[in-house]
């Protein structure tokens, strides 16, 4: 249906839409007051295209020219016109030709039903007073509406109990409607998706990896040779140079000990001295080696509790004496098993004579 509100065409201002509100008491009187028409007001509709199919859009160009200043009931354009739809309507334009006032306003329509619709004429009212109103109409414009169907589905569509449609006449879509943006929650799901993806990803390149081999660990080192490089080391070492024998005897008597613990297979590193020389009585030890082995350990311990600096020489000697009784006791074969303590008038075993040990009953100086 058509609605109406009034307008006031002002002289300096521009009209930017129709006016729903502040309508006077003058003008309501007027819109019921006897209508003659004006040459004065000249109201015009055009339509575009003339032919259309159901549901295309129609362009309706409204063009309204006026007296400046004259007061209007316009015609809204809100829901339908007749059989016309309203899709939109534009605001209304206002320009001025030769001293009077022209309006101008775009409104999009639509028809539903295949056939021929009119516009009907649409007045618009001048109220000049209370009993005093003007009127235009404009010309009722035709549209023809064409059926989306075949003309063949048209005509069975018209004749009752019609013969099963024949979907091979059926036309394309007018078009691709946008059912609006992407939804939030499938964005989320692509990004999971991509995240799975990318994490199996990183799995399967971990695993493809190469293992590092690990380097084999170096082969160990006989208990004689560790022996000779710790010697070695603590001679370079230059203790004695700064007077430290006390702990030079000390790291020498660790070699020797750890020595016979590796080669062994016994603990001597925290055996006493009377430990070590018990236990080389039951391994077989000949009596001189017990006997060396005792003087060495024993001029060690008096080492420990010197008041005076054993000579560098004398340090050496008896490290080198360490030396040579391990490359002795190295070449001599192992005893498998734990020999009786040796006793005074037994048989000890044979062996090459030792170095000579240090001495036993001397106090360090």
């Amino acid at each position: 249906m058509s609605w109406w509100v009034p307008a006031r065409v002002p002289r300096d201002v521009v009209a930017r839409a129709l006016l729903v509100s502040g309508l006077a008491l003058t003008v309501v009187g007027a819109a019921s007051a006897s209508r003659v028409p004006s040459a004065e007001l000249r109201f015009a509709i055009a339509v575009s295209p003339d032919s259309i199919l159901v549901g295309d859009p129609i362009t309706a160009r409204v063009e309204i020219e006026t007296p400046d200043g004259a007061t209007l009931l316009l015609p809204q354009f809100a829901d339908s016109v007749g059989p016309f739809t309203v899709l939109s309507a534009e605001p209304i334009e206002r320009r001025t030709k030769g001293g009077r006032a022209v309006l101008i306003q775009s409104v999009q329509l639509t028809l539903w039903e295949p056939g021929r619709a009119t516009l009907p004429a649409l007045p618009l009212l001048w109220a000049r007073g209370p009993e005093d109103t003007l009127v235009a109409y404009s010309t009722p414009v035709e549209v023809r509406v064409g059926s989306v169907l075949a003309p063949e589905l048209a005509k069975q569509s018209k004749g009752g109990a019609a013969p099963p449609v024949d979907l091979s006449l059926l036309r394309g879509l007018k078009g691709v409607v946008s059912l609006g943006g992407i939804p939030w929650w499938v964005w989320l799901l692509i990004a999971a998706a991509l995240g799975a993806g990318g994490y199996a990803l990183w799995q399967w390149l971990r695993a493809r990896r190469a293992v590092p081999i690990e380097a084999p660990a170096p082969p160990k080192v006989a208990p004689e040779v560790a022996f000779e490089r710790g010697l070695d080391a603590l001679l370079a070492g230059g203790s004695l140079e700064r007077g430290m024998l006390k702990e030079f005897y000390l790291d020498l008597s660790q070699l020797l000990r750890r020595y016979l613990e590796e080669r062994f297979t016994w603990s001597a590193v925290e055996a006493t001295r009377l430990e070590v020389l018990e236990w080389a009585a039951r391994r077989g030890f000949t009596a001189e080696d017990q006997q060396w082995l005792g003087t060495w350990l024993q001029a060690g311990d008096l080492v420990k509790f010197a008041r005076g600096e054993r000579l560098l020489a004398e340090a050496k000697d008896d490290a080198e004496a360490a030396r040579g009784w391990v490359r002795r006791i190295s070449r001599s074969p192992l005893v498998a098993a734990e020999a009786p303590v040796a006793t005074t008038g037994g048989a000890a075993p044979p062996s090459s004579a030792p170095p000579a040990p240090p001495r036993s009953a001397e106090v360090p100086r």
